[in-house]
């Protein structure tokens, strides 16, 4: 619970530092918050990867960095109101609205996919 309680508060501080410091939303599409949630679906599945049998790194290290940091960094609640500011409250940008959120899940699982795939490529090589 320490390890995610830390780990959460380090991902939420590093998602409001990321999305304030990229506040000027390109057409109002919401780069910051699209950035946030790619990386850490990529860093999900590293980590995840690399936590599985053959462990180069051990479980406590997952639950800090999966469950705490990037379960911090990245939010299904931060996709939904950036998707609900577009849709609803942003002038009703439906098309922007559809396209992050579109990206968002489709790039989202193509990452963690990339990350499982980057993972297990590094576990290879240090087992050899």
């Amino acid at each position: 619970m320490i390890l995610v309680f830390f780990g959460g508060a380090i991902g939420a501080a590093a998602r409001e530092v990321t999305v304030v410091a990229g506040m000027n939303l390109h057409n109002h599409f919401p780069t910051a918050i699209l950035g946030v949630n790619l990386t850490a679906a990529f860093l999900i599945g590293l980590v995840s990867a690399l936590t599985e049998k053959n462990r180069p790194i051990d479980r406590s290290m997952q639950l800090f960095v999966n469950t705490g940091i990037m379960g911090g960094l990245s939010t299904f609640s931060t996709l939904i109101w950036g998707t609900l500011v577009l849709l609803v409250l942003e002038q009703r940008q439906i098309w922007i609205g559809i396209t992050y959120l579109g990206i968002s899940l489709i790039a989202g699982v193509a990452l963690v996919e990339l990350g499982l795939r980057f993972g297990a490529s590094l576990k290879e090589s240090k087992l050899k």
